[in-house]
């Protein structure tokens, strides 16, 4: 964690309302750099860090995985994530994405 961010387990005394500027800057922070990832794991095969403009060769000729999950399942990582820190709880997600074929 660099100097100025916060750290998201130290005001317990707000309760659970609204997110403080801090918190709602770090949940953005964290969102966009694990949606990044996500779209770089399925579309990507070269260049993850964009370090040249992006080519064809860059791309992954068949695509692995599913783009429509990632954002939805990262909005509820790093909320658990906070509300677990926030409370020093212990927990477990248990998902499933809705795009699974049921029928076998």
């Amino acid at each position: 964690m660099q100097k100025n961010e916060p750290n998201l387990a130290v005001d317990q005394t707000r309760g659970m309302g609204m997110l403080s500027r801090q918190e709602t800057n770090a949940v953005a922070r964290y969102r966009r750099a694990v949606n990044y990832l996500a779209a770089g794991q399925i579309y990507l095969r070269a260049n993850p860090i964009l370090e040249e403009l992006l080519k064809p060769e860059h791309l992954k000729p068949r695509l692995l995985g599913h783009w429509g999950t990632c954002p939805g399942i990262n909005l509820i990582y790093v909320h658990l994530n906070r509300l677990i820190l926030r409370n020093d709880a212990t927990s477990t997600y248990i998902g499933q994405s809705r795009s699974v074929d049921h029928e076998i």
